[in-house]
C-alpha cells in the first residue's frame, strides 16, 4: 500500500503520470516446479486416449490457482522476467518494487496488478519491456486499485498554483462496513451522527487500573473504590494478566462479541488504505476480541456512527513540486500509558511527502508498544524508534533512487525530517544519554542507543515541532472534541475535495516546513 502511494506521487510530479495494468491468468504463467503434483480432470475434459479408464490422473505441469506453491512460482518468474528487461528491486525494505534507470520508471507489482509512474514519454517504452516476458492486459489511468478508486485530478489550490491532486476514495467500501455492521447489530439500530470515533469517557477501564477486589462507591476523579461496609479492601496488582473485578455492567459480554471480528477487520483494511483516521479506534478495539465486553459494544456503535457520517471524508495528496524539491517527513508520537485497560503506550508514526507546494501521505501507524515506559519521555523513544526503524529510513531508500533519476541538474542531498514533540526525547536523541534515566531497561536503552547513531547519519535530521503542529497526535489518543479532531484529520490529508483551495489547508503543511 505504502508502495502504492510512492508511486503514485512520482507520477504526479511534472511531465510524469502514472498507470496500472492486471496480469492475464498470472499464476499460470509460471511452471510449477519441485514436488510433481498429479490431479484428476473434469470427465468432459478427458482426451480422447482416455476413454474407458476408471480414475486417470495427470501431472500438473502450470501453477494453478488454489496449488499452495502457485503464489511463489509466480512470484520467482516475475522477478526473474522483470529484472531481465532491465528493472532492478529497490531493497528488501520495498518487495515488489523495482527501479528502471534509463527510462527512469517507477514498478509496483502485487500478485498480478502492475502499477508504473515516470516521465510519461517512457511508459509505453517500460509496459514494451514487460510485455516482451509476461502476459499483461492493455494499461490503463489510475482506477481502482487494492479495492480503493484513485483518480487524478488537476486542481487551483491557494495561492493560484496548478497542482496534479490524487484523491483516495473508499466511500463505496466504507458503506459495505457499515451494511455490515447493520446485519449484525441488534434488530432496530439507527446510527446518529457523530464527528468523532471515541466515547466521551476515557475508558480507563481493566486490573491495572482498578486493582481493588472490592466493590463500592467508586470516586469520579481518581477512580477509588471505597469499600462497603464490613468489606476489606485488599488489593491485587499483577498487569492485565491479574483477575478482573469490575462492575457487573463492565463483565457482561457484549452482543457483538463473535461478529466483532469480521466487522472490526474490514473497517481496518479502509483504514490502512486511506482512511488513516480509523486507525486509532480500530486498534484500540481489536485488542479486545476475545474478552468482548458491553463497552466495546458501544464504542463500534460510536465508531460506525462515526464513519456513516464521514464516509464523503477522502484522503488526498497533491504534488506541484519537482522530486528534487520533494522530501520524506516522519512524525513520531506516543500517549503515555494511555492503553485501555493496562499501563502500555501507544506509539503513533505518519510518514508522508512534503515540498513549497506538495503534501502527500504515504503512511500511518497506531501500534500499543510492547513494554512498560515510566515516563512520557521512554515512551516517545519508543515510538520514534519504531517510527525510523518502520517508515523513515525506507522512505529514505527510495527517495534517493527518484532524486538522483531526476538529474534536473541540482545536487540536492535526501534528507529525512524526523519530528518530535517532546524536547526531553530530542535532547537524548542528540547525546545519546540521559543520566536522570539510569533505570532504564534493555528494550528502552537500545532504543535510545539505535536514535543516537541513526541522528549522526548525514541523512536524518531531527526537529522539535510544537504539539498542535504534530500529525502522529491522531494514531495516539482517543479525543473527543470535534474541533481538535477535525483540525488533526486535515494535518494527514483527510478532507472533503472542496476544502482543497482553503488557505488554512496549506498553511498548517508550509509551518512544518
Amino acid at each position: 500500500m505504502e508502495a502504492a502511494r510512492c508511486a503514485d506521487a512520482y507520477g504526479m510530479c511534472p511531465d510524469n503520470e502514472v498507470e496500472q495494468c492486471d496480469a492475464e491468468q498470472a499464476y499460470t504463467q509460471a511452471l510449477l516446479q519441485g514436488t510433481t503434483t498429479w490431479v484428476r480432470l473434469p470427465r468432459d475434459q478427458w482426451p480422447p486416449g482416455w476413454a474407458g479408464m476408471h480414475d486417470p490422473v495427470c501431472p500438473l505441469i502450470l501453477a494453478l490457482y488454489g496449488h499452495p506453491d502457485s503464489v511463489t512460482m509466480w512470484e520467482v518468474k516475475c522477478d526473474v522476467d522483470v529484472k531481465s528487461v532491465g528493472f532492478t528491486a529497490v531493497g528488501a525494505e520495498w518487495p515488489s518494487v523495482y527501479f528502471h534507470q534509463k527510462l527512469k520508471l517507477l514498478l509496483i507489482i502485487y500478485v498480478d496488478d502492475f502499477k508504473m509512474a515516470g516521465p510519461e514519454k517512457n511508459l509505453d517504452a517500460g509496459w514494451a519491456l514487460l510485455r516482451t516476458k509476461l502476459s499483461i492486459g492493455p494499461e490503463g489511468p489510475l482506477g481502482m486499485y487494492l479495492g480503493c478508486n484513485r483518480r487524478r485530478e488537476q486542481m487551483t489550490i491557494h495561492g493560484g498554483i496548478q497542482d496534479n491532486v490524487v484523491i483516495y476514495d473508499m466511500e463505496s467500501f466504507l458503506e459495505q462496513c457499515v451494511q455490515r455492521y447493520l446485519e449484525v447489530a441488534p434488530e432496530g439500530t439507527k446510527l446518529k451522527e457523530s464527528k468523532t470515533p471515541f466515547l466521551s469517557d476515557e475508558g480507563k477501564h481493566g486490573p491495572s487500573r482498578d486493582p481493588t477486589q472490592c466493590q463500592g462507591s467508586r470516586c469520579v476523579w481518581c477512580d477509588y473504590v471505597t469499600p462497603r461496609e464490613g468489606q476489606i479492601a485488599t488489593t491485587q496488582v499483577g498487569g492485565d494478566s491479574a483477575p478482573s473485578h469490575l462492575g457487573d455492567e463492565d463483565e457482561v459480554r457484549g452482543q457483538l462479541a463473535d461478529a466483532a471480528t469480521s466487522v472490526c477487520m474490514k473497517i481496518l483494511y479502509a483504514a490502512r488504505m486511506a482512511r488513516f483516521d480509523l486507525l486509532r479506534p480500530v486498534q484500540g478495539l481489536a485488542k479486545w476480541f476475545t474478552k468482548w465486553r458491553k463497552r466495546h459494544d458501544e464504542e463500534l456503535y460510536k465508531l460506525m456512527c462515526y464513519i456513516n457520517t464521514t464516509k464523503g471524508k477522502k484522503m488526498i495528496g497533491w504534488v506541484a513540486d519537482d522530486i528534487d524539491d520533494i522530501q520524506p517527513h516522519v512524525f513520531s508520537d506516543s500517549d503515555f500509558a494511555g492503553t485501555e485497560g493496562t499501563q502500555q503506550s501507544t506509539s503513533g508514526v505518519h510518514l508522508c511527502l512534503r515540498g513549497p507546494n506538495t503534501s502527500f501521505p504515504l503512511s500511518g501507524q497506531s501500534k500499543r508498544q510492547g513494554c512498560v515506559s515510566l515516563s512520557t519521555t521512554e515512551a516517545e523513544l519508543v515510538a520514534g524508534a519504531l517510527a525510523l526503524k518502520t517508515a523513515g529510513l525506507p522512505a529514505i531508500i527510495i527517495m534517493k533512487i527518484l532524486s538522483l533519476a531526476a538529474n534536473v541538474g541540482r545536487n540536492l542531498q535526501t534528507l529525512l525530517h524526523f519530528h518530535v514533540d517532546n524536547q526531553a526525547m530530542a535532547s537524548v536523541i542528540r547525546t545519546g544519554r540521559n543520566p536522570t534515566m539510569r533505570h532504564l531497561s534493555r528494550t528502552h536503552g537500545i532504543a535510545i542507543s539505535w536514535l543516537h547513531e541513526q541522528y549522526n547519519e548525514d541523512d536524518v535530521r531531527l526537529a522539535y515541532i510544537t504539539t498542535t503542529l504534530m500529525a502522529a497526535d491522531i494514531y495516539t489518543k482517543a479525543f473527543q472534541d470535534a474541533t481538535k479532531w477535525t483540525n488533526l484529520c486535515e494535518q494527514i490529508n483527510l478532507i472533503h475535495v472542496t476544502q482543497l483551495s482553503l488557505p488554512h489547508i496549506h498553511a498548517l503543511h508550509s509551518l512544518v516546513l
